[in-house]
């Protein structure tokens, strides 16, 4: 059986793209739903949430662009046992929100962390180092586990790492694309410098200790009418074989 997919179509981020041929994967569609766009507020939200109950469960899920990160926080509210998150990002996203009733691309993992008991922990892999990351980070003591870039690059380091958090456990993955080189994948933020084998051999290492059970990636780029039409080419076809290569790794076929 073929681990089916699903897309989310906030901004037709993948019309272009191929990785997904071959395989079942449904769209759904959300270009109509209003203020959803890095900020979030509360009745969009429950317009999403609704629409994604409303389809079949799909055990991976591409969301599109980092602007709409947050949906991560609506998928892992539906996981009805004790899991741990394991983060691929260039960003730390438990920043606070610009108003209580808001839920950003920025803020999700906050949000999460504090309302959701049964995630154990959280380990972001790739942040940049920053002094007010640390000093938040520490809002959730040991729930809350931070890899920077350069840890990152350590391979037996981390792998060991993956060990003692993860070995034996039910993980749910989410992977941003900003973890990556430009040269690796382009997307609309400021990014990392993690290779794309990097990425997905550590995929593949969780996968191989760790119960998966889900596991979403988002991180397309930001293209307008205006982009001449060989550098749109360029990047869809980075972006497609980033996202074809995170696919292979996270799995071909059975169950998460």
């Amino acid at each position: 059986m073929v681990l089916p997919i699903r897309l989310l179509d906030f901004d037709r981020s993948y019309q272009q793209q191929t990785f997904f041929q071959n395989r079942p994967a449904d769209r759904l569609s959300l270009t109509d739903v209003p203020q959803s766009r890095r900020l979030c507020e509360r009745w969009p939200l429950e317009t999403i949430r609704a629409r994604l109950a409303a389809c079949d469960p799909a055990p991976v899920t591409f969301i599109g662009s980092n602007h709409y990160h947050y949906v991560t926080a609506l998928l892992l509210q539906a996981i009805r046992e004790p899991f741990v998150l394991v983060l691929f990002d260039h960003h730390a996203d438990f920043y606070p929100s610009p108003a209580p009733d808001l839920i950003s691309c920025g803020s999700w993992l906050r949000n999460v962390l504090d309302e959701l008991p049964l995630l154990q922990q959280a380990l972001v892999l790739g942040a940049g180092r920053d002094p007010r990351t640390s000093r938040l980070a520490r809002r959730w003591g040991g729930r809350l586990v931070m890899v920077d870039e350069q840890q990152l690059m350590r391979d037996q380091a981390v792998k060991a790492f993956l060990g003692r958090h993860v070995a034996g456990r039910a993980v749910y993955v989410s992977i941003d694309k900003d973890v990556l080189d430009p040269g690796e994948a382009v997307t609309a933020w400021d990014q990392g410098h993690v290779r794309l084998d990097q990425l997905t051999g550590l995929i593949r290492q969780v996968r191989s200790m760790a119960r998966l059970i889900g596991c979403d990636v988002c991180g397309e780029a930001d293209l307008d009418p205006l982009t001449p039409p060989s550098l749109a080419d360029q990047v869809l076809d980075r972006n497609n074989r980033a996202n074809a290569a995170i696919l292979d790794a996270i799995g071909k076929s059975g169950k998460l």
